[in-house]
């Protein structure tokens, strides 16, 4: 595709002599609008379309790392791994519920202990994105009634499940425009942005991979947040592992989202 980029040859004489007239006297705003110049061409669309497409993944991991769920059409690959694959697609296409009862079922089925983890990893995920506490729960009591209960992962979802098992689906609202948060920084340099919980304003970190909204145990009392359960489960971060206890929150707002 070629794009004219030189817009004066596209002003017409009458708009060049308006633009003079417009140097007479005292000076006048003068606005011009030229639709683009565009030109198709096909000369090279058919071997663009057939040419051949190279993956820079060295193996079927680090196409998945990369979400290059290609991969597998253009290298060898396993059958269980060609489904991961199709899988993952779908998370990358929304279809977050279609995802989850893919990977429930390729956890289920496969004789590749990566792939069963990983599985299990992303289906687990899909589930807490649709707010589906419910159900992690019970696979949580499945795992405990299966004698897993002493390696039951703390840290795990499907262990912060049980507590939020009856907490009500999140509602979130966006406004119709654009907005602008500002940002600050901590004094060791980690950004901050203002949030606003239960009508009370704080100063958070902002981490945009993290799956929970972590609050101090001071700010929770503030603002008059209560424990779901009696029981100190505990927080993955990068610095280790933080004992934490689950609680909800009424409304959290970041400007005008909701």
């Amino acid at each position: 595709m070629r794009t004219a980029n030189r817009a004066l040859e596209s002003i017409p004489a009458a708009a060049v002599i308006l633009a003079a007239a417009a140097g007479c006297g005292a000076p006048k705003p003068v606005l011009f609008y030229v639709p683009p110049t565009v030109q198709i061409d096909t000369s090279s669309h058919s071997a663009r379309r057939t040419a051949n497409i190279t993956s820079r993944s060295r193996n079927f991991w680090e196409a998945m790392s990369s979400l290059d769920t290609g991969y597998v059409y253009r290298q060898q690959a396993t059958n269980e791994q060609r489904d991961f694959a199709k899988a993952l697609a779908l998370v990358m296409l929304g279809k977050h519920d279609d995802a989850a009862l893919a990977f429930d079922a390729l956890r289920a089925s496969t004789t590749d202990s990566t792939v069963a983890v990983a599985s299990r990893v992303l289906m687990t995920a899909m589930l807490q994105h649709e707010d589906n506490w419910k159900l992690l729960a019970e696979l949580d009591s499945m795992a405990r009634r299966g004698g897993k209960a002493d390696s039951a992962d703390k840290a795990g979802v499907e262990t912060w499940a049980t507590a939020f098992r009856q907490v009500p689906a999140r509602q979130m609202t966006f406004p119709a425009q654009p907005i602008a948060l500002p940002l600050s920084l901590s004094s060791s340099g980690v950004p901050m942005i203002e949030v606003t919980i239960n009508g009370k304003r704080h100063n958070f970190w902002l981490d945009t991979g993290s799956s929970m909204s972590i609050v101090s145990s001071d700010v929770a009392a503030e603002l008059g947040m209560k424990p779901l359960t009696r029981d100190t489960l505990e927080v993955a971060t990068t610095t280790g592992r933080v004992q934490a206890q689950p609680a909800a929150i009424d409304r959290i707002q970041f400007g005008a989202i909701d």
